[in-house]
């Protein structure tokens, strides 16, 4: 019981709250005694500079194109209208503030395979009707290099479904303990009080003890172990289930790693927290009193909605990147990675090419 309830435990813990002072990330140790990245004093010294424009194109899950504090910082395609057409001609329909390479007039992809789980599915259709036993040379090599991939994708699996029972039986633990509490609610207090029925019934208080005196109330906790408890179970749905694929949506040549005219101008998408936490990081409005203070004040952030939940493919890297140069980015922002990649050649002339246009490009 010790054991599930250490294992719930640190699947669970979240981000720590501390005392920050406001703007943090954007003071000087020296001047302000915070380990910042100094934004503000490098501001007080330029002050005699004249500011240039700079398009930086995001390259995430989207951008929340609409959020207060960011809104005033989205790129403006200064030659498209949203009239259906494509009035500046680059391909691409209705591109206002950037493109979205994981949708169509179908809907938006949102949550996708691993590589891995995708590669997995390539090797079934690839060695189904083989021979395996004669094989030689570069298929020999490629079926080893499956049957591992197989091997990974099984263990993936069984760890998903191992954290799930885990879930569930936490969860099982702490509604009984909630109902002899006899609260929907209950305090810190409350569990403070509680007397633990077994060493699992004791686990389960002192974690939730611990989450509570950080500040955060039990229904936001129980809002947490939910979302946590389901993006385990889409990993088994979704992620790493070889019978899901996607794709289709999109309605791209997907072996046809040319063809880049395809996608949709939704640049927000179903679930935008990662590039729009991104975008506020770079250029979130520095004047108007609401959230953080973005990094840069003369930045345009071109969204261009590349990365699923699950891994990006490589052909729509490659086409975001190419995407942005052409459009005016002079950085361009991927926070993103993965551990297979199969057409990693077509990025590597997507990344050339950006450089070729003396673009820089952040990799995270």
């Amino acid at each position: 019981m010790k054991i599930l309830v250490g294992i719930c435990i640190c699947l669970m813990i979240g981000t720590l709250s501390f005392g920050q002072k406001a703007n943090w990330q954007n003071l000087d140790m020296a001047k302000d005694s915070v380990l910042g990245i100094s934004t503000e004093k490098i501001y007080s010294k330029l002050t005699s500079k004249k500011a240039t424009w700079v398009i930086v194109g995001v390259l995430d899950d989207g951008v929340d194109i609409t959020h207060e504090d960011i809104r005033a910082s989205l790129w403006q395609n200064p030659k498209e209208k949203k009239n259906l057409k494509d009035d500046d001609k680059n391909g691409y329909i209705d591109d206002l503030n950037g493109w979205n390479f994981i949708g169509s007039n179908r809907g938006n992809v949102q949550l996708d395979n691993l590589e891995l789980t995708r590669q997995v599915r390539n090797g079934t259709k690839y060695f189904g009707g083989k021979d395996t036993a004669t094989l030689s040379g570069n298929d020999r090599t490629l079926y080893n290099d499956w049957l591992k991939q197989k091997d990974d994708l099984r263990i993936k699996i069984g760890n998903s479904k191992t954290i799930i029972r885990n879930f569930k039986s936490f969860n099982s633990g702490l509604k009984a303990i909630v109902r002899t509490i006899a609260s929907e609610n209950p305090s810190l207090s409350d569990f403070e009080n509680y007397k633990p029925k077994n060493p699992f019934d004791a686990g389960t208080v002192s974690y939730v003890i611990s989450i509570l005196k950080e500040g955060k109330n039990f229904t936001d906790f129980k809002e947490k172990l939910a979302k946590d408890a389901l993006n385990f179970q889409n990993d088994i749905d979704y992620r790493l289930n070889v019978n899901y694929d996607p794709r289709s949506i999109v309605g791209d040549d997907y072996n046809n790693l040319n063809d880049k005219h395809y996608g949709n101008s939704d640049v927000t998408g179903a679930d935008a927290d990662h590039g729009t936490h991104v975008a506020g990081i770079i250029a979130a409005d520095r004047n108007n009193g609401l959230g953080i203070k973005g990094i840069a004040d003369h930045v345009k952030i071109m969204s261009v909605r590349t990365v699923p939940d699950g891994d990006e493919r490589d052909k729509d890297v490659a086409n975001a990147i190419r995407y942005a140069v052409d459009n005016g980015a002079k950085v361009i922002n991927m926070s993103f990675g993965k551990a297979i990649s199969p057409d990693k050649a077509v990025i590597d002339e997507a990344v050339k090419y950006a450089i070729s246009k003396d673009v820089l490009l952040v990799h995270a």
